[in-house]
């Protein structure tokens, strides 16, 4: 063998063995492509790079990704640990003027509130919170948006056309439907996007359609019955994952029945949801398809939890979501800062009981109320080793995310 021949194996022996990972390889992504039927579609995106692979095939050994997320928080102060759980929202059209935020309180995640036409233009200043996070000794944070397509997109601009709705996408054929997710999902990656709040995994039947504002009146559903929806949230879901782009299913247990907008309202409710209800099917298909997240509702559901709405309802989210529908990814809340429906309990509370009913990640859109909420999360976790425990368990879910989306690093 030539001496060149010898230093390229070198080359090539050392780049294999750089890669830090757990479980089985992802999938390439598939290559980003226009959907066949829609006007609307994506432009071509840099390829995003897929997740990282799980497969142990060189040194250094890789650590488990729960083992991994242990050795993180150990590193961690109380109160970083506290901090991871929540998401913070930021304003899409400044958020240069978010760096404090992710050094100075080391939230777990950001959200991108409001809307934006800059595109790919505003994949800098993303990637410059990540950057001063680690540079601040930081976790990197999630970055979240609200990129379902249609009414709901968080940016759009040079290289995020719109997306058309999920109504919309529901009439593609599902190799389409595919295709058209894989270079939409290609997009978010490239922009810095790692947790999307969709897709939507509500079921809104047609005669509902006009009469449940959250969700039918603004076409934000899959289907209007639970097996097409299922399988279009699958698909959705899958394409996003293999992207590196994390999945959210919400509203669970759904919010396709009710007559009132929780962002708006206390009288959402769903009165025939139940552990039975075929309209779980959506979310059930989410997890299958590895679903990072899935989003709790704000409604109430008083067959499943007579008491309190789902978001602080053990039943829901410990028993039928852990427990039932055997999720084991991260739970995230709805916004519990600006909605109406929480607007009985103190911002305060609200946190705290989010985490006790079995949640891990709490979205404020509004900065302002991180403190009060943050320091309530704290003080209850000094007084009480329960909830001491809960936060724990909490911010491991946040950081198992974090590491298998590839934001963490996970070897010996």
């Amino acid at each position: 063998m030539s001496a060149r021949l010898r230093i390229l194996a070198l080359c090539l022996l050392i780049m294999s063995a750089s890669a830090c990972s757990t479980g089985t390889p992802a999938a390439a992504p598939a290559p980003v492509r226009r959907a066949a039927t829609p006007t609307t579609t994506i432009a071509a995106a840099p390829a995003a790079r897929p997740a990282p692979s799980r497969r142990a095939t060189s040194t250094p050994a890789p650590v488990p990704v729960s083992a991994c997320a242990q050795q993180v928080l150990r590193s961690l102060t109380p109160a970083q640990r506290a901090a991871q759980v929540f998401n913070v929202g930021l304003d899409v059209t400044d958020l240069n003027n978010g760096s404090d935020l992710v050094t100075q309180t080391g939230v777990g995640g950001v959200f991108l509130s409001g809307r934006s036409q800059a595109g790919m233009g505003l994949a800098p200043a993303i990637a410059n919170l990540k950057r001063s996070a680690l540079a601040a000794g930081r976790l990197a944070p999630l970055v979240s948006a609200d990129e379902e397509g249609g009414v709901v997109q968080s940016v759009r601009g040079p290289g995020i056309p719109p997306w058309p709705s999920a109504q919309d996408q529901s009439t593609w054929t599902l190799p389409q439907l595919s295709s058209g997710s894989a270079g939409w999902a290609a997009s978010l990656h490239a922009l810095g996007i790692t947790l999307n709040l969709g897709p939507v995994s509500d079921v809104v039947a047609v005669a509902d359609q006009g009469s449940n504002p959250p969700i039918g009146a603004l076409g934000r559903e899959y289907g209007a019955t639970a097996g097409p929806t299922a399988a279009r949230v699958a698909i959705v879901t899958a394409a996003l994952q293999r992207a590196g782009v994390g999945a959210t299913a919400k509203h669970f247990p759904g919010l396709g029945r009710v007559r009132a907008n929780t962002d708006t309202s206390t009288l959402a409710q769903d009165d025939q949801a139940s552990a039975d209800d075929v309209n779980l099917a959506p979310f059930e298909a989410a997890i299958r398809a590895g679903a990072t997240a899935v989003m709790i509702s704000s409604a109430r559901y008083p067959l499943l939890d007579p008491t309190n709405p789902a978001l602080w309802s053990a039943p829901i989210i410990t028993t039928l979501l852990r427990g039932r529908l055997g999720f084991t990814g991260l739970v995230i809340s709805d916004d519990i800062s600006n909605a109406v429906a929480v607007s009985s309990v103190l911002p305060a509370d609200r946190a705290v009981r989010f985490l006790q009913a079995g949640g891990d990640m709490v979205l404020i859109v509004n900065r302002a109320d991180l403190l009060p909420m943050l320091s309530a999360v704290q003080g209850e976790a000094a007084s009480s080793p329960a909830f001491a425990a809960t936060l724990r368990q909490a911010a491991q879910h946040v950081v198992e995310s974090k590491i298998e989306l590839g934001l963490l690093p996970c070897s010996h």
